[in-house]
């Protein structure tokens, strides 16, 4: 069979419980530990998305890049999240709500994604100001400062991100309660996102100097980039794959009978609409 192996890989069994549900709902399994899964998880979206730069664009390209490729993880992480959430309730029953964590590791890669101009900016005019003191009133290791130019840069977006979850202004507390849709539960972790990314650019624009003109040119350019690579996959998707051809796909490795096994479908019906 030509689908032979795939059909291993994506038995429902694998699927739903192994590669697919339960480590991209826990991230990696970190939503099963004791205390603090939500801030472990954003902290290692931090660490994951230092490796995806490092591994694709790399540091020493534009910022332009930098926030294309995270506002990319964040896209493909809400995607995969929201198929793969469903799946993990239905596998894990008496998994407690706590340990579905992807929420945080994608609120992250969105902040971080959408908040490159404010933390290079005020980061830059610090390094700026260290820099004249180390001149001339300090002795200062250029390392050292390079080195802090990088903590800032990073740790920064996770810590103000970090209080703002702490927080969980509203409407976060109350979509809490109501976490039975996946998508509801995903929202829910990009809300404290939307709040620190508020607070980050006000005080960007009051007190660093940072100008709205500067902020909408530099996402026209990545947002243009985003589209046209959603735009270009859509449309590969779109031409190789009818939906009877994607199903009939998804049903030799095994997809479909995952999703029947856990009711999120219905094959019979779809076995009569597509196979006749």
């Amino acid at each position: 069979m030509k689908f032979k192996w795939l059909k291993k890989i994506f038995s429902f069994q694998f699927f739903g419980t192994i590669v697919g549900s339960a480590p991209i709902s826990t991230v990696f399994y970190i939503g099963y530990l004791p205390e603090w899964g939500r801030h472990w998880s954003a902290l290692f979206s931090v660490i994951f998305s230092i490796i995806l730069i490092y591994n694709t664009c790399g540091f020493e390209n534009s910022y332009l890049a930098m926030s294309y490729i995270l506002l990319l993880q964040s896209i493909y992480g809400f995607l995969l999240a929201n198929l793969m959430v469903p799946i993990f309730r239905k596998s894990h029953p008496f998994a407690k709500n706590e340990s579905i964590v992807i929420d945080s590791f994608i609120a992250q890669s969105f902040f971080f994604a959408m908040s490159v101009p404010a933390i290079v900016h005020i980061a830059s005019i610090i390094d700026g100001i260290t820099s004249h003191l180390c001149q001339v009133v300090f002795i200062c290791n250029p390392f050292v400062l390079k080195v802090l130019f990088t903590i800032l840069t990073l740790l920064g977006p996770y810590f103000i991100l970090r209080f703002f979850d702490v927080m969980e202004f509203w409407p976060t507390s109350r979509m809490f309660l109501y976490t039975e849709l996946s998508i509801n539960r995903i929202i829910a972790g990009i809300i404290p996102a939307l709040y620190s990314l508020l607070f980050l650019y006000l005080f960007a624009f009051l007190f660093f100097d940072l100008t709205l003109v500067q902020v909408l040119d530099f996402y026209k350019v990545v947002f243009h980039h985003t589209y046209t690579h959603l735009m270009l996959i859509f449309l590969v998707l779109k031409k190789t794959f009818t939906f009877k051809n994607l199903y009939i796909l998804c049903k030799k490795i095994g997809i479909i009978g995952a999703m029947d096994h856990y009711g999120l479908i219905n094959a019979k019906h779809y076995d009569m609409k597509y196979l006749g």
